[in-house]
């Protein structure tokens, strides 16, 4: 099959159900020419439609959160099959670098590794016991104690979600993951009406009892912030205190450099530029499987924010740079 593609907006994917075929599901716009659409639905089928068939073809709404959600997962059907269609004719993505060749790129960055004076210094404890804002480790010992189940469930139960609320703003101004203007002040203007649901998502994230139901956690949080279109949800406010609290177990995802590190551990994950539920968990198993090659390749990070460090500064421009002189 020949997939016709357009640039789709993931800010505002285009959705539509048809009317007499509810069973197929909602479909996302893929392909747009002259006279055809091409939508991805639900049941996995991408189909084709005539410009006089275009009326069967009704616009869904739910929301801009509600609606990226959805159209992640159909993108990432649709993505997937057009990555075999390329597979199968021999000229995929091609990746930005090998595993092996960022391993190089990262030690000729950071002598000792992970655990070196270099990185250290850099990115988790200076030496002289400062909490810088770009050090990791006095923003998690901020995280965790703000943020501690104890703590945030006195809250809950009394009801203080603008104590609550500013607990989280604390975290966030205390660490160079959290940009001031993207993501601070947008949260911190955020309308009292909101706070409780944002309160409640934010400690079942954190505390929640099941792992399994991550995903309808990480929904319910995306859908608290996003305040029905007050704020403008991006993947470093969805992810960066979950990060800091536990390291271990989330990762802080930076859009651009987590799809270039996909095409090089996983070519079928696609990491949009919008948050969604389904985006996260594929994002954090990437990271996962790039932490475990690391350490196969004898680096051991601590946890998923040094992978994250290790994927960013690999990837970014100037890591690209070195691994062109490295090829040379």
């Amino acid at each position: 099959m020949t997939f016709a593609t357009f640039e789709i907006d993931e800010n505002d994917p285009q959705l539509y159900t048809h009317k007499k075929r509810p069973e197929w599901g909602t479909g996302l716009l893929t392909g747009e020419a002259e006279h055809r659409r091409t939508l991805q639905f639900e049941d996995g089928r991408v189909r084709k439609f005539k410009d006089g068939f275009y009326h069967l073809l009704e616009p869904l709404d739910e929301g801009p959160a509600a609606s990226a959600t959805l159209a992640e997962e159909l993108l990432f059907k649709y993505r997937k099959a057009l990555q075999d269609e390329a597979d199968r004719r021999g000229h995929g993505a091609q990746p930005p670098m090998s595993f092996d060749t960022q391993v190089r790129v990262f030690a000729s960055l950071f002598a000792g590794g992970f655990h070196g004076s270099d990185y250290v210094e850099s990115f988790r404890t200076a030496a002289d016991g400062r909490g810088r804002k770009r050090l990791r480790d006095p923003a998690i010992a901020v995280a965790q104690d703000l943020l501690a189940a104890d703590r945030l469930a006195d809250l809950v139960d009394k009801g203080l979600w603008g104590k609550l609320h500013s607990a989280a703003i604390k975290v966030l101004s205390r660490t160079s993951l959290a940009s001031p203007s993207k993501v601070v002040e947008p949260l911190r203007e955020m309308p009292d009406a909101f706070k409780e649901r944002f309160g409640r998502a934010l400690f079942a994230l954190l505390h929640g009892g099941d792992p399994g139901d991550l995903q309808a956690r990480f929904r319910e949080w995306i859908l608290a912030l996003d305040a029905e279109g007050h704020v403008r949800v991006s993947w470093p406010m969805a992810t960066v205190l979950p990060a800091l609290f536990a390291p271990d177990r989330h990762v802080p995802v930076k859009w651009r450099v987590f799809r270039a590190q996909a095409q090089i551990v996983d070519p079928h994950v696609f990491v949009r530029q919008v948050p969604t539920p389904g985006g996260y968990l594929r994002a954090r198993d990437l990271a996962v499987e790039t932490g475990r090659r690391l350490a196969d390749a004898g680096l051991e990070p601590r946890d998923l924010l040094d992978v994250r460090e290790f994927i960013w500064q690999t990837l970014r421009p100037r890591g690209q740079e070195i691994a062109l002189e490295l090829k040379a």
